[in-house]
């Protein structure tokens, strides 16, 4: 990883902070973004001098223009992770909310990674933050859950189309980790904790997962160990 060039995108926080700091740890030099500057500025301070943050909204197309053109010499990686969830049952679900997640988490990756796609080296690798709500059919995760399904499948033809190049891509897909989202997902604050609690039950740990357990496997995906590892 020593001396590579990887973009994190919503590296402010979570799983997406974890991963700019193992990776600057290993060497790499890291560019991570986030949409408010105030935590964008936050995560700078505790990341340090081997991440660089800048603010840039993964839905804003005249942002994701600026974002590519900071690598006019190349990129070795991304680390495709802003996103966002509004958990609302079916019913009462709007096209509003429909709109704006779709927007963050595919329309947003999409653009990017067309912006970006002359800028990856041969020997590159791109890793997407999905989740497992898109495989499980959860409740109240319809618009969410489809979002991600579709990041999911361009994942998959990109791999297929970008084998060629030697550029490898591939997603994660986290079940229920302890990170900020739980306090964005659009719950009562009073049903946070019975979520979590809920989640966790589920899982045969019997606990969340961690930022830095996920990170280690983006890490992992994004480095030459991965070599063959793609889809």
């Amino acid at each position: 990883m020593k001396d590579k060039t990887f973009l994190v995108t919503g590296a402010n926080s979570g799983m997406g902070l974890e991963t700019a700091r193992q990776l600057a740890a290993a060497g790499a030099r890291v560019v991570g973004t986030g949409r408010n500057a105030d935590r964008v500025a936050e995560a700078q301070r505790a990341l340090g001098d081997g991440v660089t943050m800048v603010v840039s909204d993964a839905s804003d197309i005249a942002q994701i223009d600026a974002l590519a053109a900071r690598f006019p010499e190349g990129l070795d990686g991304a680390f495709v992770n802003a996103g966002g969830a509004t958990f609302q049952p079916f019913d009462v679900s709007t096209l509003e909310v429909f709109d704006q997640t779709f927007g963050l988490n595919i329309r947003g990756p999409y653009y990017l990674l067309r912006k970006l796609s002359e800028s990856f080296r041969s020997g590159s690798s791109v890793v997407f933050n999905t989740t497992i709500a898109n495989r499980k059919g959860f409740p109240n995760t319809a618009i969410y859950a489809a979002s991600k399904g579709a990041l999911r499948s361009l994942a998959r033809v990109l791999a297929a189309e970008w084998a060629p190049r030697g550029i490898r891509v591939n997603c994660v897909a986290p079940g229920p980790i302890d990170t900020p989202i739980f306090g964005k997902v659009g719950l009562p604050e009073d049903m946070v904790g019975e979520a979590r609690a809920g989640f966790a039950g589920q899982v045969p740990l019997g606990r969340l997962g961690t930022s830095e357990e996920v990170a280690r496997v983006v890490a992992f995906l994004l480095s030459e160990q991965a070599s063959f590892v793609n889809g």
